[in-house]
């Protein structure tokens, strides 16, 4: 079984995106002798848990077996249930306990968190912990919708709010703006805050998933033979596929054409430079031309690091082999602080990820060690 699909599955089920026969078909693979070590290597390479094999022994398999049976009940009204926990009973004795072990923290322990190593993309559960008065809550869904008249609307995760402009309805409903089809052509806004993210959905449907302190500016109709939008900051699309009008994203430096696909592109100006990861389909960069599983960064094509580049939108933030700057910058975007140092941090690089749901104290308390207080 291939390494890259068997990591998409497990992201999948943790993430809770996998349709009916991709979970199917990772409770086959659990279930499989053959395949079983490959599912927990990638979800805990080099995560060194034998130690605490025996402590975790009785737990790993019954919680897979309530996890996916959960999973599969809700897709399967409950029909897959017996099956699939009888293909998963008889795999105790031969289950390995280094990556149980490694597993059941990853899996059970969403806080957890460690760091010099990598690990499995998760989305930790959020603590029930009081917050402190010196502590800070992280980023949520929030963000602020300019109209083509210079209105400018708050937007939030509050249900079934309607936007009205120029006679055209706009749909804001739990934390996503979206667009109906319509002949009215005027130019809105979305920009969020640092602390702030939100999802678009444009008029063709592609969808737009937008970053901390980041904007998209875009029409509320497409009408012409391409369909165009401009961007700062970070944000993710899902792309319509339309052949007849490809659509193109706009940066402060580059522009990115596709036909239909999903991509990042990250163009924050305190970055270096601006940087597309393509997920699927094909992506040209002024006349360079992605695949999948690529990326572009300052005018080069090489593979891309598509966890970590696409951790925002997974609810993590993903530092393995980041330099403690960079880390920061993405910290003070998501919690809307500012960050000065001591010392020399050029060469501090740190590993792992963490969730995005943590306090700030919490998220300082994970990132502490012996080298970064």
């Amino acid at each position: 079984m291939d390494r890259e699909h068997i990591i998409y599955l497990l992201n999948g089920w943790v993430n809770q995106t996998l349709t009916r026969p991709e979970l199917d078909e990772l409770t086959r693979l659990l279930a499989d002798d053959a395949n079983r070590g490959a599912v927990m290597s990638a979800g805990a390479e080099i995560f060194d848990a034998t130690k605490d094999a025996p402590e975790f022994q009785d737990r790993l398999l019954p919680y897979l077996e309530k996890a996916l049976m959960t999973d599969l009940a809700r897709a399967n009204n409950g029909t897959a249930e017996s099956q699939a926990s009888a293909r998963l009973s008889g795999s105790r004795r031969s289950f390995n306990f280094k990556y149980a072990a490694a597993a059941i923290v990853l899996l059970c322990f969403g806080a957890y968190f460690y760091f010099k190593q990598p690990s499995l993309q998760k989305t930790p559960q959020p603590l029930e912990m009081p917050v402190a008065e010196e502590d800070k809550l992280p980023g949520s869904t929030m963000a602020t919708l300019v109209l083509s008249n210079g209105k400018e609307i708050e937007l939030t995760d509050q249900p079934r709010q309607t936007i009205v402009d120029e006679g055209l309805i706009i749909h804001n409903d739990g934390g996503a703006l979206s667009y109906p089809e319509s002949e009215v052509v005027v130019y809105n806004t979305m920009r969020t805050p640092n602390g702030g993210q939100y999802k678009l959905t444009l008029a063709d449907g592609t969808q737009v998933w937008l970053n901390a302190a980041s904007s998209i500016t875009y029409p509320t109709s497409f009408s012409g033979d391409t369909r165009e939008v401009s961007i700062t900051g970070e944000a993710y699309f899902e792309v319509v596929r339309d052949p007849a009008r490809p659509f193109r994203v706009k940066t402060y430096m580059e522009e990115v054409t596709v036909m239909g696909t999903a991509f990042n592109v990250n163009s924050y100006r305190d970055e270096k430079g601006v940087k597309i990861s393509l997920l699927n389909g094909a992506v040209r960069v002024n006349n360079m031309k992605l695949k999948p599983g690529e990326s572009y960064v300052e005018g080069k094509i090489g593979p891309a690091n598509l966890s970590q580049d696409l951790a925002w939108r997974n609810g993590v933030f993903n530092f393995h082999r980041v330099k403690l700057p960079d880390v920061m910058r993405q910290i003070a975007r998501w919690y809307d602080v500012d960050i000065r140092y001591k010392g020399n941090v050029e060469n501090i690089e740190l590993g792992g990820e963490i969730g995005r749901n943590l306090t700030l104290k919490q998220l300082l308390s994970g990132l502490q060690d012996t080298d970064v207080q």
